[in-house]
Parts: structure tokens; C-alpha cells; sequence
């Protein structure tokens, strides 16, 4: 039993890319600068989405809000920043996503 568990874990990680991650799978999400978000699943893997371009205030906000088609969350969909003024979250840029990287 403990070798089929050191072979499994030996196994090549994919590391391909994917166009969408099931959005009722999205357990958090964590901006780590202008043009990259780590998306958390809630089955433990993550991914890595690289933005195309910065994305103006996404660090420096830290929050953003999105909308989805089909359930999925994809790389041909936008996020917006969600700025804060006089206490209210107002919209500010909108960006588009890039692929998630496993």
C-alpha cells in the first residue's frame, strides 16, 4: 500500500493549462499583484491565472467581482475591480482573464 501511495505521488504533475475552473467550485481567491489572482478550489488544487495585461488597482483593492456563463468561470471572461470610496464599493477596471494554471 505505501509504495502504490510513493508511486502515485511520484506521478508527473500536469501542468497543463485550462480555458475554465467550475465556478461552484471556487473556494477563495487570493491577488497576489496587477496581472496574477491565485484561485483556490475547494477540493485543495489551485491555480494560477496571469492576466494579459495589469490589471489598474487589482493589488492595491485586493477584490474584484465577476459574472459567469454556464458555471464556469473561463478565460474569456472579465473580472472588475471593486474599489472602496466613502465606504461603498464602486466598480473600477475591468480586465479579462488569461488561462488557469494548475
Amino acid at each position: 500500500m505505501a509504495g502504490a501511495a510513493l508511486a502515485q505521488s511520484d506521478a508527473p504533475f500536469d501542468r497543463t493549462p485550462e480555458n475554465c475552473v467550475p465556478a461552484t467550485q471556487i473556494d477563495r481567491t487570493c491577488v497576489i499583484d496587477d496581472q496574477t489572482i491565485l484561485i483556490v478550489m475547494r477540493n485543495d488544487r489551485a491555480y494560477v491565472n496571469l492576466l494579459p495585461r495589469k490589471c489598474p488597482g487589482l493589488q492595491q483593492q485586493s477584490r474584484f467581482s465577476y459574472e459567469v456563463t454556464g458555471g464556469r468561470l473561463c478565460s474569456i471572461d472579465t473580472i472588475t475591480v471593486l474599489e472602496q470610496w466613502a465606504g461603498r464599493l464602486e466598480p473600477g477596471f475591468t480586465c479579462r482573464l488569461g488561462d488557469f494554471h494548475p
